[in-house]
């Protein structure tokens, strides 16, 4: 009997980026370089090092693309799950710091059943997805079960004997106790977890990040316990997460550190809002939240420029502005973009201060170069920065796509504006995997710069959502924070800036004219339609077909254009939060009983199953001469037409550019979640991939 090949695993760079031969060149010569910076040891370690070094930085969707092409958990539990067990671990931290809990909860389940004895990771990091999973659902009783099955979980340090001394897993138990009303309980064991907690710190001859922030923990378990909201107990626990924040040195550890404060003040303390805002605000200021902020900034200007707005010689004065900013503020992670001036210069401030940046391009890496940097007159020293961006010779930089490939000369400025709306997006994604804080910055002058890809609209469409926006003049030397009304006054307001970016239809009567707008398009297609009878075509076309009709009717955000042939849907939507909500239903129609039920009795099967996927870019809006009705073109509608082969069924795969787009539209009831970098149907290049679903209620 043939036996399952085992796992092997990469042990260096050179091996690892063979498992990306299907990225582009330019991609494989970025990770590459990515990879050579965070010098891991070659061997047998060498994978399982370098995810945990990509979780410690909080890069945990390049951690998941490099488990996914390293090995899968299917793999690890049939090969030997005891051997495996840190690689299966990390994998289920990272889907948990993803805020995909259920995949890291089904893993972590799968692996403490193959366990020949319990594991204490195994069972506190399973304790902790469903507390997460808690955290994550607004349903009051659903959120106690969860509760009380993590508290279940956690307390067994109290009676496991090999579980002993393990004081992560007693202060959560304590902490859910408090949640759970068990006030006894967290009286009983507090002193013990504590003295544990100490030991281990004469242990290790000072306390690491882990001791201190236990430690403050147990300081407000114990104050809400006692409901003794003295000064003297405030300041205690203010100290003791003050000495946490002095110690952090990774996101993940902050992440962590205050997971338990939103709980524990949610229900430890009794209809008093005003003492949670206090308490919160205090845990807040001496271990801060991460930091995320998003950039745009002005082009350096041409030699050849009639008006100044950002002169060469400003540059020193712009980075200093920049740097002490970044410092000042205690910024994490950065998105921008990568043209020559501002944003090349607030990348430096972020990696000169060990920060995180994360770069986004509207186009390819070689036209971005060409059109963006080298155009603009000035010396090369830009373009020689932009390079070793994309070489991955900088620590710290990510480099992320939000369009694929070249594209015409011509009418570049919604490329721009669609990258803008990316990098908020990404910004707000991020700031809700690290449970933190977004804010704004920009270079710009006042003025009235009405430019759809401009800094000036970046900068109104933060204004839109209420972020924190701050600009700094490279004329006056001066930061300001202007209102809303103040940065608006004489220039478009916020509904024109986005009219602007998604055109009005254009005159039917011209069958010429065209414009470049950005959209969401929806490709659907039903499983095995090939195999279908006549009889059950004729079913399905009066069945699915006519449920489909339905939904387009009542849509909150009906399609723009329809199309359909055979099995086959094509729409395309104004926005990314519009086609996902119509997608979500597609699916949704399919898993209907009492619409399967109708359509068997029309003659249709009835399990059908169907894939949908989307993709959000720029594309061409023309009139179709054949049927004088609107349609959209480009590569980018072939590109979202690849997505959806490679989709499971009845799911709904999007690109990057749509969870993107989903959250910077400001929607709170979808979720994404990152599937991986998945080669496209008929070679079509490697796309990032998120499975889109509904947010538990």
């Amino acid at each position: 009997m043939p036996t399952e090949p085992t796992v092997c695993l990469p042990e260096n760079n050179d091996q690892l980026i063979a498992l990306l031969g299907d990225l582009s060149p330019a991609m494989q010569r970025f990770y590459r370089g990515l990879v050579s910076g965070y010098n891991i040891a070659p061997g047998a370690l060498f994978t399982h090092s370098l995810i945990e070094q990509l979780h410690r930085d909080g890069e945990n969707i390049l951690a998941l693309m490099v488990i996914e092409r390293s090995f899968s958990e299917a793999q690890l539990l049939r090969d030997n799950a005891n051997s495996h067990q840190s690689l299966l671990l990390i994998k289920i931290k990272v889907l948990h710091a993803l805020h995909n809990y259920e995949r890291a909860r089904n893993l972590a389940q799968a692996l403490a059943q193959q366990l020949t004895v319990p594991s204490v990771q195994v069972t506190g990091n399973l304790a902790s997805v469903i507390k997460s999973q808690a955290l994550d659902t607004h349903d009051r009783k659903q959120q106690q079960i969860l509760l009380r099955e993590s508290q279940r979980l956690y307390s067994t340090v109290f009676d496991e004997p090999r579980f002993n001394g393990s004081f992560w897993l007693g202060v959560n138990a304590l902490a859910l106790a408090i949640c759970t009303q068990q006030t006894a309980l967290v009286h009983a064991h507090l002193e013990t977890v504590r003295q544990q907690c100490l030991r281990s710190t004469t242990a290790a001859g000072s306390p690491d990040f882990w001791v201190l922030a236990t430690l403050a923990e147990l300081s407000l378990i114990e104050l809400l316990a006692n409901q003794s909201f003295t000064e003297q107990s405030l300041d205690a626990v203010a100290d003791a997460y003050a000495k946490a924040n002095a110690a952090c040195s990774a996101l993940h550890e902050r992440k962590s550190a205050r997971k338990n404060v939103r709980l524990l003040l949610a229900y430890g303390i009794r209809d008093d809002l005003q003492l949670t805002g206090t308490l919160q605000a205090l845990v807040d200021r001496a271990l801060r939240p991460a930091r995320i902020a998003v950039f745009s900034g002005h082009r350096i200007d041409a030699p050849d420029r009639d008006v100044p707005r950002f002169p060469p010689e400003r540059i020193d004065s712009c980075s200093v502005a920049l740097n002490d900013w970044v410092s000042t503020e205690h910024i994490d992670v950065g998105f921008t973009s990568a043209a020559s001036g501002a944003d090349l210069l607030f990348i430096d401030a972020l990696l000169d201060h060990h920060r995180s940046a994360q770069i986004v391009l509207p186009f390819s890496a070689d036209q971005f170069r060409e059109s963006t940097l080298t155009s603009d007159g000035n010396d090369n020293t830009w373009t020689e920065r932009f390079d070793r961006l994309t070489r991955g010779e900088r620590v710290g930089a990510v480099l992320w796509n939000a369009g694929q490939t070249a594209i015409d000369t011509v009418g570049m400025d919604p490329y721009y504006a669609h990258a803008n709306r990316v990098i908020l997006g990404m910004g707000r994604l991020k700031a809700a995997e690290l449970d933190g804080e977004l804010m704004a910055c920009a270079v710009m002058e006042p003025g009235n710069d009405a430019l759809i890809g401009g800094t000036h609209a970046a900068f109104r469409a933060w204004r839109e959502v209420n972020l924190s926006a701050h600009y700094w003049s490279p004329l006056s030397n001066v930061w300001s924070t202007p209102a809303a009304p103040e940065l608006n006054q004489g220039l478009p307001t916020p509904q024109d800036a986005a009219l602007a970016a998604a055109p009005p239809p254009p005159d039917r009567d011209s069958a010429h004219q065209h414009s470049t707008v950005s959209r969401t398009m929806l490709f659907a297609d039903v499983i095995g339609f090939s195999q279908f009878t006549d009889t059950q075509i004729a079913g399905f076309c009066d069945g699915v077909l006519g449920s489909i009709k339905a939904l387009v009717a009542q849509a909150e955000h009906p399609p723009l254009e329809l199309n359909t042939w055979g099995d086959g849907l094509f729409m395309v939507f104004e926005s990314a939060t519009g086609g996902a909500e119509f997608a979500l239903k597609l699916c949704g129609l399919m898993t209907d009983s009492t619409e399967q039920h109708h359509w068997q009795r029309l003659g249709a099967p009835a399990d059908m199953a169907m894939r949908v996927s989307l993709h959000s870019s720029p594309v061409r809006q023309l009139i179709n001469p054949l049927t004088g009705e609107i349609s959209h073109w480009g590569h980018n509608v072939n590109l979202a037409a690849r997505i959806e082969p490679v989709t499971p069924p009845n799911q709904v795969y999007g690109s990057a550019a749509t969870a993107a787009l989903i959250a910077a539209e400001g929607s709170t009831h979808i979720t994404a979640d990152f599937v991986g970098m998945v080669p496209l149907a008929k070679r079509f290049g490697t796309l990032e991939l998120f499975r889109l679903r509904h947010h538990p209620q």
